[in-house]
């Protein structure tokens, strides 16, 4: 009768022995995976991208039947707070060097690469990213120093700041023209990156977004283009020609700075603002010179904007009359300056274009000029005398940029039909 309560006793310890072991294998089975996920530089801290909403799920479990078929098993994913959608977030216990991105995580979409997902992640060689993927979040693939191609899909509207910063091996990229918008440094130091086909969808080439892209000699700006940003191609020595689209309007500060190999560059009738030393440091462009100042050109006019002066230390200097943009900073700091006309064809004076020149004594602005820039005269401490060619009611339709004549003695300005108070 002693029997039962035997194996009774021993079928108790059984099922608490296989308890402890489960537990053990499943503890194991998280520290592993998580040592894995650091080894690209991964924590939880660092998903804090504000675009990317909190998760209250944190399940990075892996099993082989969560993932598509041909996608690379053991990846991190993450479900998105409040959605029945996925994202990426990095490794996971994944080794592989070439990694398929699954489109469906436990049967739904994966709609995002997270922040930082893959950032540091050095044994990563290539990338495709499935046509359910909507957004790549910043820095998603950081200074992935051995990664040399990624395949992006037209699903993808946007790609977040610093996406493939420093990726030193890259060679080149496609952008679909689904993408909309790239922030700013996406491309920065991507130091073997030679050609890129950007969207047709894009607006603005962000700040720094091919900053330090030394090797970049292939790039064709969208039609679609307004704006380029700071830096957008600061140092990238590889580039020898470059066209302005007819709608960019606005050229950044040092937007092509230290291009030292840029031979030409022909710029859109339609811009309006250039930034100081856009092209600074480019020692072979073939600027159009007159007199102290170096040019560059539209299709049809060789002195279409004043870019800078070859000497501030002048007294005088002559604005050739088809000028029609006077760039950002271009008489800046010229101390000696005492007098100079603005020509009847300039439209544009641009920010800061005479500030800190103390001698300037009088100036005549042509009927032409629509904008005067931000601080254009600021601390111009001897100007007495501001002309302008045009009616009182035309120098009241001229927009103006704030602190445009700061520490400036002059209080009005004389036009064709009388006085204008500041």
């Amino acid at each position: 009768m002693r029997q039962p309560t035997k194996w009774v006793a021993e079928g108790s310890f059984m099922k608490t022995t296989k308890k402890f072991l489960v537990g053990l294998l499943a503890g194991l089975s998280v520290v592993v995976g998580s040592l894995a996920f650091a080894a690209c530089g991964e924590t939880s801290s660092s998903i804090s991208d504000s675009s990317i909403p909190d998760s209250s799920i944190a399940d990075s479990s892996i099993a082989d039947s969560l993932v598509e078929e041909g996608a690379t098993e053991n990846l991190s994913y993450q479900k998105v707070a409040n959605k029945d959608e996925y994202m990426v977030t990095g490794l996971g216990a994944a080794t592989d060097s070439d990694i398929v991105i699954s489109s469906t995580y436990d049967g739904l979409p994966v709609t995002s690469v997270g922040t930082n997902a893959f950032s540091d992640c050095n044994s990563l060689t290539s990338v495709i990213i499935p046509d359910s993927v909507t957004s790549i979040a910043y820095r998603a693939f950081y200074s992935c120093k051995n990664l040399t191609s990624v395949t992006i899909p037209d699903s993808v509207t946007s790609i977040a700041g610093s996406v493939f910063d420093r990726c030193e091996s890259l060679t080149s990229v496609t952008i679909p023209d689904s993408v909309k918008t790239i922030s700013t440094s996406t491309f920065f130091a991507c130091t073997s990156l030679t050609s890129v086909t950007l969207s047709n969808s894009l607006k603005t080439i962000a700040a720094n977004l091919f900053n330090g892209c030394t090797k970049l000699t292939n790039v064709t700006i969208p039609d679609s283009v307004t704006t380029i940003g700071d830096y957008a191609f600061g140092y990238c020595n590889g580039l020898t020609s470059i066209t302005i689209p007819d709608k960019v309007t606005t050229i950044g500060y040092r937007a092509f700075y230290y291009c030292k190999n840029l031979t030409s560059a022909t710029l859109s009738e339609k811009v309006t603002t250039i930034g100081a030393n856009a092209f600074s440091g480019c020692e072979r462009l073939q600027f159009k010179k007159f007199g102290n100042e170096k040019y560059l050109g539209s299709k049809t006019n060789d002195y279409f904007a004043l870019i800078e002066t070859e000497n501030k230390a002048l007294n005088s200097y002559t604005i050739h009359t088809d000028t029609k943009i006077i760039a950002n900073a271009t008489f800046s700091g010229c101390e000696n300056l005492t007098d100079v006309t603005i020509p009847e064809n300039v439209t544009f004076i641009g920010e800061g274009a005479f500030e800190y020149c103390p001698n300037l004594t009088s100036l005549t602005i042509s009927a032409s000029v629509t904008s005067i820039g931000k601080s254009t005269f600021s601390y111009c401490t001897g100007l007495t005398n501001l002309t302008f060619t045009g009616t009182t009611a035309q120098w009241k339709k001229v927009k103006k940029g704030t602190l445009w004549n700061t520490n400036v003695p002059a209080t009005k300005v004389v036009c064709s039909d009388g006085e204008v108070t500041f």
